[in-house]
């Protein structure tokens, strides 16, 4: 006809899991009194470690492994490694909000509570070096810092006077290009522009005719107050009906002096001939 109380208390790092009385669950009490009691009894409490979550996440650039929610036994240890993708760093780690700095790995060493991790990375910057000679110049100029992936065009603009030779990119030749883009920037490059005093001549054919034009001297890049001869000589079909440009003559032969870019057109058209019929 008496009661009796039983107190159930976990060891420091468990948890009660759960308390049967005769045989039936009664769920994790802390707690049971017998009432009233007129037969025999039985009590048993089971215990489990308590186990705490992590939760790790990384913001774009990079990975933390393990990550998501990972469950640790109390006491336990815990290591995360925090690793940037290629043309990425590690910008912070934050532990339950606090800052780590950029760290590579960090350990949760004898766990007793739920805890937080997060890592930050961000792109890192490539440098193109641009650079040009006398004569000329490349815009934007200098050390020029690009993110990582991203893109750069630069554009080359001769003086007067003065003509584009060639672009050097990473010490190889692209030709005499007006501008050059950098795309997908994952490393360092240089970028140098040559320019040369003097003119360029070009020289086209027109007309329903063939035949060529020779320049003399013949050059890429002409120095200013170069006098130039330029010989027209129509095919076989053909007859030569003059220059026109920055050089006019209705001769085979024209003679001027180069003191900017000059264009002349050399027009050929095809020879008419007449059908004389007798009886």
């Amino acid at each position: 006809g008496t009661s009796q109380t039983f107190n159930i208390t976990a060891n420091a790092g468990y948890q009660i899991l759960n308390v049967t009385v005769d045989g039936t669950s009664i769920g994790a009490v802390s707690s049971y009194t017998f009432s009233n009691i007129t037969t025999g009894h039985t009590i048993n409490a089971s215990f489990s470690v308590k186990t705490y979550t992590i939760n790790a996440s990384a913001g774009t650039g990079g990975s933390i492994s393990p990550s998501g929610k990972t469950s640790v036994n109390h006491g336990a240890n815990q290591v995360f490694t925090i690793t940037p993708n290629t043309g990425y760093s590690i910008t912070d780690v934050t532990v339950d909000g606090v800052s780590q700095g950029a760290i590579g790995s960090y350990t949760f060493a004898n766990m007793t509570s739920n805890h937080t991790i997060s890592a930050l990375f961000k792109a890192n910057n490539f440098t193109i070096n641009a650079s040009a000679g006398t004569g000329g110049a490349l815009s934007p100029s200098g050390n020029i810092a690009v993110a990582n992936g991203g893109s750069q065009t630069l554009t080359i603009t001769p003086d007067s006077g003065y003509v584009l030779l060639d672009v050097l990119v990473d010490g190889s030749s692209v030709g005499a290009v007006s501008s050059f883009t950098f795309p997908n920037v994952t490393s360092n490059h240089t970028i140098n522009a040559i320019f040369v005093l003097g003119y360029t001549l070009t020289v086209t054919t027109s007309g329903t005719g063939s035949g060529h034009v020779v320049a003399s001297p013949s050059a890429t890049v002409y120095a200013p107050g170069t006098k130039i001869t330029l010989k027209a000589t129509a095919g076989d079909d053909s007859q030569f009906n003059g220059f026109s440009g920055n050089c006019t003559n209705k001769r085979t032969k024209c003679t001027f002096i180069i003191n900017q870019n000059s264009e002349i057109n050399a027009a050929f058209e095809l020879k008419n001939f007449r059908v004389i019929t007798t009886d």
